[in-house]
């Protein structure tokens, strides 16, 4: 098991990739080879916008990511606290 493999969300993504190459190319060797390529190119796209002079194109990965947890966090606690309680809550039968 590789490194990346024993992160739950971060292996699970890599081996799908693999999975999708391996559909497309028939030798295992050339297909591990190519989503070894995949995989350092996304690396290098990300080094480049973390690297990037601009502030914008080296943070919207973390303002998306926030975005969606304030997103999910509101919509936990409007459906937890706002909606109306069954009448059945409030019987003694």
């Amino acid at each position: 098991m590789t490194f990346w493999e024993s992160l739950p969300a971060i292996g699970g993504l890599f081996t799908t990739i693999k999975d999708i190459v391996r559909n497309f190319v028939r030798d295992p060797n050339d297909a591990d080879k190519v989503a070894s390529e995949i995989m350092l190119a996304v690396n290098e796209t990300v080094k480049a916008e973390i690297g990037s002079q601009y502030w914008l194109a080296g943070n919207w990965r973390a303002i998306v990511m926030l975005i969606i947890c304030v997103d999910m966090s509101v919509k936990t606690v409007m459906e937890r606290y706002l909606t109306p309680m069954p009448t059945s809550c409030f019987s003694l039968y």
